[in-house]
């Protein structure tokens, strides 16, 4: 069996029957015990781990995932691009509809919209909505981080992640649905700073 790791009265208990058994005899005889189901009941680690991960997905599908926004452990995050939209077998395709403000499809599926879009340090360039786009590179996990967008003359250009909002085009969406953040819990911290939560 496999252990979680010794109590702090294992470890006393080990270390007392160290200093009258001898190191070597104690050690092996506590590792034999711990193999033994008669002494330690058979835990397992993937099994508590599964009860409790909530795993991103980079697609839609119906497995290892909850299947409604309102589901137990569903995510949720502030961000509307994350690494997974840049996976080496998904197209990536970035379609950019209105000319302020925006709506942005990531692949066919409603992202965002926003009032502002536009490329960092080119605040002139107006993103045509009959060209489809790119992701060309790995986003920031967060909002107003970095998102690479391949231009129509192939030059992969920094624009800000923006954040998730349906505003005003709700009748777009799938689901819709108004988090209050004092029933969320954040996760995955040092990652998102705070902007994932479960």
């Amino acid at each position: 069996t496999a252990t979680f790791g010794a109590t702090s009265s294992e470890v006393a208990e080990l270390k007392s029957d160290a200093q009258s058994r001898g190191n070597f005899n104690a050690i092996v005889d506590w590792f034999t015990a711990q193999s033994d189901k008669r002494v330690v009941s058979l835990t397992s680690h993937r099994k508590y781990w599964r009860e409790r991960i909530s795993p991103r997905i980079p697609t839609a599908t119906k497995f290892g995932s909850p299947d409604h926004p309102c589901d137990q452990s569903s995510r949720w995050r502030r961000f509307a691009f994350v690494r997974n939209d840049v996976l080496w077998w998904m197209p990536r395709e970035l379609r950019i509809e209105g000319n302020g403000p925006y709506t942005l499809y990531l692949d066919g599926v409603l992202r965002t919209a926003v009032e502002d879009f536009w490329l960092t340090k080119n605040e002139t360039y107006s993103f045509n909505p009959s060209i489809t786009y790119q992701v060309c590179r790995n986003p920031d996990e967060r909002v107003l981080g970095r998102l690479w967008i391949e231009l129509e003359d192939g030059k992969c250009v920094q624009v800000e992640n923006p954040a998730v909002s349906l505003a005003d085009i709700e009748n777009k969406a799938t689901y819709v649905v108004d988090l209050n953040e004092n029933n969320l819990e954040e996760i995955d911290v040092d990652l998102t700073q705070g902007e994932e939560f479960v």
